[in-house]
């Protein structure tokens, strides 16, 4: 898990190389963190990405090109210019790329 998640931390910053190690680890650490709080939203114990989980390395490397886009306009609702249109949603990444992930619960049964 860890070598493919090296791989994919290199192909985003060869594809973004005017990222530093550093910002790519900085936009890594939060796609990382906002991960988690959307899949595993009640078990706080988990920390990294389980080996069960693959497709989560693609779903934070999404989430990354996100966070990078909306940068510097992250307050924007709508921005309209010569016929250019962009609106965001309040949100750090879209809804959309939220709604790929489904959650992990557990069932509470009384005793």
């Amino acid at each position: 898990m860890e070598e493919k998640i090296r791989q994919m931390k290199l192909s985003f910053r060869a594809k973004y190389n005017y990222l530093s190690e550093d910002e790519v680890e900085e936009l890594y650490e939060k796609a990382l963190m906002i991960y988690l709080e959307l899949q595993y939203p009640l078990h706080k114990t988990v920390h990294t990405i389980p080996e069960r989980n693959l497709r989560g390395i693609t779903w934070i490397k999404m989430c990354m090109q996100e966070i990078l886009e909306r940068s510097g306009v992250s307050s924007a609702v709508a921005y309209s210019e010569n016929g250019l249109s962009i609106r965001y949603d309040s949100s750090v990444v879209s809804s959309t790329l939220m709604q790929l992930l489904t959650p992990y619960g557990k069932i509470v049964r009384r005793k």
